[in-house]
């Protein structure tokens, strides 16, 4: 085993591995779910780059696929369409170190070159999605690899024969910015929004709805956190406007857990709205439209509004029932979440100092700070 090899997996072994019924942690391959895989280097440059944010758990035949695909065509798990729709699966399932490790491959694997199928903006694609499936983790040393290696050489990447297109400039201003509003850098996450926003009105008629909306919601969940109520319901009322016009489900859970947060965080809480919000938050999750990360926040506000009313039993309880939805998935809370609610969490859970993957501040996002405005300033050159 080569220096520095052994660590490398010991830490990412950490990250990938999957909580069995039995309470065990297993990792297992991220594109097929088999136990016992390998490790694949992303950067598969002599001599080999042997650290955590390197490496994928990946089995043995799909390493060698991937050794040999300058020969022969890659097998269907490893295609583009395959990647991402394992991606997505993972993500719905609340395997988020899974999502990611799917999406970072894709990245990799379908970088401009003689592969078909690759191209920059099908890379850049991946990349966002990347992003996105590391928040529940708060994973932001992967995120700032993620920028670091993969996006920016992409964007600074000019001139190109493959220019990179304004809706998916938009998607990645959007999936930066959200960072920044999870950690309460608020003038950054509206600064994200306004970006992502007019590049998507530059697309003219073709423009993601879906993704207009989103950046309208995180406007919200922003002025919902400077605690600015009145503009944060108006973006909310907003949002629940164009529901039918973007196909963007998720927004309507998102948008009852921050309403009965908004309810609950009041100078004098109006604890009545909030539970009828939380209680259709429990009625979706019944049908499978609800995210392990929204339901976990879910449970946290109930333990919060039962708290406000003095039924500290009661609180307890859905205290314990989030812990145990965030441990389960890995999750790790962020600002969303009250700060006596974080206190409780990080006093069963402390965060493991060798992954780096629980910030809890704005200082702590000093490096993350710095790649993103790189990012951002490529994104509007």
């Amino acid at each position: 085993m080569e220096q520095g090899e052994s660590k490398a997996r010991r830490i990412a072994g950490k990250f990938y591995a999957q909580c069995t019924k039995t309470g065990q942690r297993v990792v297992r391959c991220v594109v097929t779910g088999k136990p016992n895989p390998d490790w694949h280097h992303l950067d598969e440059q002599k001599p080999r780059y042997h650290h955590y944010v390197n490496i994928i758990p990946l089995n043995r035949q799909l390493n060698g696929d991937i050794d040999t695909r300058a020969f022969r065509p890659l097998p269907t798990d490893l295609t583009w369409q395959a990647l991402d729709c394992k991606a997505k699966g993972h993500f719905d399932e609340a395997d988020y170190a899974q999502a990611y490790g799917c999406s970072r491959l894709g990245a990799f694997l379908y970088r401009p070159s003689n592969l078909s199928g690759s191209s920059r903006n099908r890379s850049l694609e991946f990349c966002a999605n990347a992003l996105l499936n590391l928040r529940p983790k708060s994973a932001v040393s992967l995120a700032v690899d993620t920028i670091r290696r993969s996006v920016l050489p992409l964007l600074e990447d000019e001139p190109s024969p493959q220019p990179v297109s304004g809706l998916i400039k938009a998607r990645l201003a959007m999936e930066i910015g959200a960072y920044f509003c999870d950690y309460d850098q608020a003038t950054r996450a509206l600064e994200c929004c306004d970006i992502a926003e007019k590049l998507l009105d530059d697309c003219g008629p073709g423009k993601d709805e879906k993704l207009l909306t989103r950046i309208y919601q995180r406007r919200y969940i922003v002025f919902a956190s400077l605690r600015r109520f009145k503009i944060a319901a108006l973006w909310s009322q907003n949002v629940r406007e164009r529901e039918d016009i973007s196909g963007y489900p998720e927004g309507t859970p998102n948008d009852l857990l921050w309403r009965a947060n908004i309810h609950v965080a009041r100078e004098k809480p109006d604890l009545e709205h909030a539970t009828d919000h939380i209680r259709k938050l429990y009625q979706m999750e019944k049908k499978g439209s609800v995210t392990a990360w929204t339901m976990a926040e879910a449970l946290w506000i109930d333990a919060d509004a039962n708290l406000i009313r003095r039924r500290k039993r009661k609180a307890l309880e859905f205290a314990d029932r989030a812990i145990k939805c965030f441990s389960y998935a890995g999750i790790v809370p962020t600002a969303v979440l009250q700060p006596k609610s974080l206190e409780k969490y990080y006093e069963q859970y402390p965060p493991d100092p060798e992954l780096y993957l629980a910030p809890r501040k704005p200082g702590d996002l000093i490096e993350f700070g710095a790649v993103a405005t790189r990012a951002l300033r490529r994104i509007t050159d």
